[in-house]
Parts: C-alpha cells; sequence; structure tokens
C-alpha cells in the first residue's frame, strides 16, 4: 500500500491585519488614536517615532487628559494625577536598575514636587474632645499593620493564582476582599479611629472600601518593583502636564512661531476639540469614526487602518448604556399589577418606555459614545467588573493658619468620624514647598461619599466639611475660597480612575486591551497590574502600540519602544487563550531592556527582587513576582 499521507499543516489563524484602504471618510490616516491622554500620546509618539501616520482625537481643548490643573488662589493646582507613586528604584542586587518612568520625566521637565511624609499625621476623634489628639492611634495602627503583614502571603496565593500562572503553588484559592482578607489575620475594625486608619491605607489609595477591593487587585505590585516612596508634584510653571507634553513634544506643535525664512513644520496629527460620538467598528476592513466638532459646531468623519480607542472605562461603560437606550422603545413591555402605578403608557401590549421620557432618553443618548455594532458581550462583560473610582480632591483657603499642633506642623490630619470616610483625610499645603504660608488645605473624599460630594453645590460641601474641621479645630475660620474636582461629573471620564473589584482575574485588562477587528483599546484600564497609575498608562500606550505595529509586519527596533519581536498581531476571533497567547509581558525592564541575569537572584535568595530571565506567556511568565514575596510561603 502507499505510505500514508503527512498529516495536513494547521491552517494558521487569522489575525486583525488589515492592509486595505481606509473606509470612506472626510479625512483618512493610517491610525486613528481616540483620546490625548498619556496613553494616547504615548502611542502617537511612537507611531511617529515609527514614520506612520496618524491622527490624535482629542474632545477636549487641551492634552492631557486626567492630567489636569486648575488656578486655585493665585496658585496652580492638580485636579487629576498629583503623585508619582513608587518614584525611584530600589539599591537591592536583584532589584530593578531604573526609576518609575514618570519619575525620570518629572526629572527631565524640572517640575517641583515634595516626598510625601505619610508618617506626619495627627487624628482627632469625638470621643477625646475638639482639639485633642487622639492619643493610642499608634497602637492601634500596629495592630492594623500586623494584620497586613499578615495576610501578604495568602495576598501573593491569590495573586498569583489570577495570574493563570504555573509558577503559582498548586492550590489556586478564589479571590477574596480586603475585608475578609484582613478579619482572617484579626483585624475587625470596631471603633472610628479603627476605620480613619483603614480609610487612610486603603480607601485613600484604591478609592474603595475593603469590602468591595480585592487582595488580588490591591496586590502591591507598584511598591514591590520601586521604593515605596510618593512624591507630590507642585510645580507652579507648567505643571504635570509637563510630562505628556515630553513625551509627545516630537509631533506636538510648538509654541513659538517659525522664524522667517524657515520652512513651516508638516501639518499637525492633533484635533482638539472633536468628540467622538460614533466608531464603526464592522465596515470591511478598518475602522471609521464620527466626530462632533465643538468649535465649528459641525459633525465630521475620519477613518484609518486601525484605531486605538484610549477612552476611560466609564465613557466605556455608557456606551453600553447607550445601547440599551437605543432599543428601548422595541423592549416588551413588562407585566405589572393594575394596583401599581408606573407611569407607563396606558396600552399593556405596548412599548417598555415611560411616559414624557422618550426625549430625555434619545438626549442622553445624543451625549454618548455609540459603537456600531455594539460592543461583543465578551467585551461589555469585562468592562461591567471595571468600575471607575469616585475620588473627591476639595481645596480650602484660609486667611489664618489655625491648624498647627504646639508650633508642629503636621502634613495629614486625620478625622475619625462614627461615619465612616467622613471628610476623613485633610492635607496640609502649608508644609510644600512652592504653597508655604498659603493656608490651603486638601480634603479628600473616596467611594460613594466622592461621587455624592460631587453632585453638591460649593456651599452645601463647605458647610459639612467645616462641620468635621470645627470638631477638630474649635478656632477654624470660614474658608475664603474652595475648588472642587469633580471628575464623575465630566462627560470625558465619568470618574478618576479604572479600578477591579473583588474576584477579578489580573488578564481582565488583556480583555479590555483585545481588539475587536481593527479597533484596539488602551489606557491604564488596560494594564494587568498598572491599573489606577499614571505610569499604567504609559505602559499601555507602548504595548498597544507595539501590538498594532506587528499587525502592519513592522518588526524591526523601533527607537525608544518595546522591540516588537516581543509581540505578535492578535487573532481576529476572540477567546480567552487567543488573549493569554498574544499577550506579551511588559513590565518596565521591557521598555528599559534591562535584564539582571545575576545567579545569586536564585528562588531560594530571600533578599532578591524580581528580575530574571523568563518566558513570555501569562501562563508561565511569573516565576520573577512569585519570587517576591518567596520567604513568605516557606515560612
Amino acid at each position: 500500500p502507499p505510505p500514508p499521507l503527512p498529516p495536513p499543516s494547521p491552517i494558521p489563524e487569522k489575525t486583525v491585519a488589515y492592509d486595505g484602504e481606509p473606509p470612506a471618510a472626510d479625512e483618512t490616516a493610517s491610525v486613528l488614536i481616540l483620546g490625548a491622554g498619556l496613553a494616547g500620546v504615548t502611542a502617537a509618539a511612537k507611531l511617529h517615532e515609527a514614520r506612520v501616520d496618524f491622527l490624535l482625537i482629542e474632545g477636549q481643548a487641551q492634552i492631557g487628559g486626567r492630567v489636569r490643573g486648575a488656578e486655585f488662589a493665585g496658585k496652580k493646582i492638580e485636579l487629576g494625577a498629583n503623585w508619582v507613586h513608587a518614584a525611584r528604584k530600589r539599591n537591592g542586587t536583584c532589584d530593578a536598575n531604573f526609576n518609575n518612568p514618570i519619575w525620570d520625566l518629572v526629572l527631565k521637565t524640572g517640575l517641583t514636587n515634595d516626598k510625601s511624609d505619610y508618617e506626619s499625621v495627627v487624628m482627632f476623634d469625638a470621643a477625646s474632645g475638639p482639639g485633642t489628639p487622639v492619643e493610642d492611634k499608634d497602637i492601634r495602627w500596629g495592630f492594623f499593620e500586623y494584620a497586613v503583614q499578615c495576610m501578604q502571603p495568602d495576598q501573593l496565593r491569590r495573586w498569583c493564582a489570577a495570574q493563570n500562572s504555573e509558577q503559582c503553588p498548586a492550590e489556586h484559592p478564589s479571590d477574596i476582599s480586603l475585608r475578609a482578607a484582613l478579619r482572617k489575620c484579626g483585624w475587625e475594625p470596631n471603633t472610628p479611629a479603627d476605620f480613619a486608619i483603614e480609610w487612610y491605607e486603603y480607601d485613600y489609595e484604591w478609592a474603595h472600601a475593603p469590602e468591595i477591593t480585592g487582595t488580588t487587585a490591591s496586590y502591591p505590585w507598584t511598591y514591590n518593583v520601586w521604593k515605596e516612596e510618593d512624591y507630590f508634584i507642585t510645580d507652579q510653571s507648567r505643571g504635570f502636564v509637563a510630562v505628556v507634553e515630553e513625551v509627545g513634544k516630537s509631533f506636538l506643535p510648538s509654541a513659538p512661531a517659525e522664524p522667517v525664512g524657515v520652512a513651516p513644520p508638516p501639518p499637525s496629527p492633533l484635533r482638539l476639540n472633536s468628540r467622538v460620538i460614533g466608531i464603526e467598528w464592522a465596515v470591511g476592513g478598518g475602522v471609521r469614526v464620527s466626530v462632533f466638532d465643538t468649535a465649528k459646531g459641525a459633525v465630521k468623519t475620519y477613518s484609518g487602518k486601525y484605531a486605538i480607542c484610549t477612552f476611560s472605562t466609564g465613557v466605556l461603560q455608557h456606551s453600553l448604556e447607550a445601547a440599551v437606550l437605543t432599543n428601548w422603545s422595541t423592549l416588551p413591555r413588562p407585566r405589572v399589577q393594575e394596583a401599581y402605578d408606573y407611569s407607563y403608557a396606558p396600552d399593556p401590549n405596548g412599548p417598555l418606555m415611560p411616559t414624557g421620557e422618550d426625549n430625555q432618553v434619545k438626549e442622553k443618548i445624543n451625549e454618548t459614545l455609540t459603537f456600531a455594532p455594539p460592543l461583543p458581550a465578551w467585551k461589555s462583560d469585562v468592562l461591567a467588573a471595571m468600575p471607575m473610582a469616585y475620588y473627591t480632591k476639595i481645596w480650602m483657603k484660609f486667611e489664618e493658619h489655625f491648624w498647627r499642633i504646639n508650633t508642629t506642623d503636621k502634613e495629614f490630619h486625620i478625622w475619625a468620624d462614627e461615619m465612616r470616610g467622613n471628610f476623613p483625610v485633610w492635607q496640609n499645603f502649608n508644609v510644600l514647598r512652592d504653597f508655604e504660608d498659603q493656608n490651603i488645605l486638601l480634603v479628600t473624599l473616596a467611594g460613594q461619599d466622592a461621587y455624592s460630594a460631587e453632585g453638591m453645590s460649593d456651599d452645601t460641601i463647605i458647610e459639612r466639611a467645616m462641620g468635621v474641621l470645627r470638631q477638630m479645630y474649635t478656632n477654624a475660620s470660614e474658608p475664603v475660597g474652595i475648588h472642587v474636582s469633580r471628575w464623575s461629573r465630566d462627560p470625558f471620564f465619568y470618574g478618576a480612575y479604572s479600578d477591579r473589584t473583588t474576584g477579578t482575574f489580573a488578564y481582565t485588562g488583556n480583555v479590555l486591551e483585545y481588539p475587536i477587528n481593527q479597533l484596539f483599546f488602551s489606557g491604564e484600564a488596560t494594564s494587568p497590574h498598572a491599573y489606577g497609575f499614571l505610569h499604567g498608562a504609559l505602559y499601555a500606550g507602548n504595548r498597544t502600540t507595539s501590538k498594532l505595529l506587528a499587525c502592519m509586519g513592522r518588526t524591526e527596533r523601533v527607537p525608544n519602544l518595546i522591540p516588537l519581536t516581543y509581540y505578535k498581531c492578535p487573532f481576529l476571533k476572540y477567546s480567552l487563550d487567543n488573549v493569554l497567547d498574544t499577550y506579551e509581558w511588559t513590565d518596565p525592564w521591557r521598555l528599559h531592556n534591562e535584564f539582571d541575569d545575576d545567579e545569586s537572584c536564585g528562588d531560594d535568595d530571600n533578599t532578591c527582587g524580581f528580575l530574571e530571565p523568563r518566558n513570555e506567556g501569562v501562563g508561565d511568565g511569573l516565576r520573577h513576582h512569585t519570587k517576591i514575596f518567596r520567604h513568605l510561603y516557606d515560612n
């Protein structure tokens, strides 16, 4: 008999690569970048270096996204990003040999800053009496810190399991809330001081209570890579947005006019005041977007072979609502008892649309981003698990410096209230170098308290805040000025930064990033470990651009970009296996191309950090992380 035929070669799975022409539109480019925050500007800068034409479309009148400053009481304040978290490199044998890249940008731009002293704290509560600090706060704080250390081995095991990593222990425990993890270690807050300590340590960072935040979500990846030192930006010249401008300086238009006789610069790819109202991602190849030009009051279309959407999860979640509202009138009317008046149309077989609300629904649809067709279920499912954090900053200016205690100026003044999170943390700006003698206090709210406050008038906020402040300092005077950040009410963001709920897997961000046809997604929310951080947005812009360039067949090393051989063009068909297969770890050492192959950094070396040669996939590339607390496993 003839020899058997060899098995057929597997048909390679199709990717999202597209080499055709962009869809018809008023203006076209190879790549559209939607949103000019740090992720979008980073992506644009890398495409510019790769000599790929693009358009950067931004709905506001300036770049920066949630890196935005404002003038208050004659000083510049930062409404959004304000800290460089974990700024500097460690000095251990096996630690990262580089700083947080945001810190490098701060140093390069010369922004003034102050190192936050989180130990400079004074606490008050009602039981101690007005103006009398809580005496035993250090004892209670010690109990809390013990519980945090106690839960770290369990936190690491759950974090590791969430990575889908084979390097983790055999048992793969599910995620639990921080509240449950702290309770297992003996921390059960039962006094206002306990809740205030907890708020200062967790809500102040994650903007959610421990009942909502999971142990995997709160794993301190950033602070394991770099030193636990935060620097507060106080620059009065350019402000924090200077780091975004520095990233995009290669393509952003320069302010000074060109000298006479010098050729004018090429047309700018930046399109400001262009609010994206519609994204078409199933047009036979490429992406087309509809934009409302707020300056001209007209709608314009743009298209590209590819698009990178960097919008916040808040904006994307509102698009899900718009998709439901669009079909509102076609949904069947629910069966209700006649005894109740639901204010629906009288026809029992009529639509679900409540009487008199059709115009409100249409108006809401018109104000919200829409996708055509709507986002697939796998994308909307992951969006639902990534809520925006509500984080409100309230600055108050006073004529007198009444909060000095025994000639000592503490940086953080904490109020322990019977109602958890009631104007709990007040930051003293008088200790900051650019705000000396300005008599400014910054009080922060988080979670539902923040969302509620942002819907109040300034006068109402002053009344409630001063009710707390006068319990701390009976001689507190009325503020002469106030400024409130209201990110939850901003239609370009609908929140301060992304967060993860309990039970969310680490690769949730990678699913969000995964493209739909030629529509890519990026932004800090797509970062597996650094979501909510500014460096997470920087890494996301790099990572997404690398994948897109891989789809364009670009495999050479682009200046200042991650080597493209680390990336694959994503497959056209979505599956979790495809997400994990095309995802490559892009932690800081990838961006800086610095590896530590020191043989002394073995698994048994408890002094070592996280750098060692590693594989590329999510499934088997985490041994460098599991070593961080290796000694905790052993103990």
